[in-house]
């Protein structure tokens, strides 16, 4: 789950996670409510997986980013 300070826009807001070699491992939409975005996964294996976001606020602001998290042992 995402949480942003204000609350976001649907329709302009998105969410992604993809594998190291850049698939998708993403489930369906971005479910938004309010301020918080998450988004359903397929089962998950041991790797590095990286998280691509963009956040539109009520207001138009628009901000994106990505972080990167490791499933199993390094």
């Amino acid at each position: 789950m995402l949480s942003f300070t204000e609350s976001l826009e649907p329709t302009f807001s998105r969410v992604t996670v993809t594998d190291a070699s850049g698939a998708p491992v993403s489930e369906g939409k971005a479910q938004i409510s309010g301020n918080t975005m998450r988004i359903g996964l397929k089962p998950l294996s041991p790797g590095s997986y990286n998280v691509h976001w963009r956040a539109v606020s009520a207001d138009t602001h628009a901000t994106e980013g990505s972080f990167a998290f490791h499933v199993g042992t390094q």
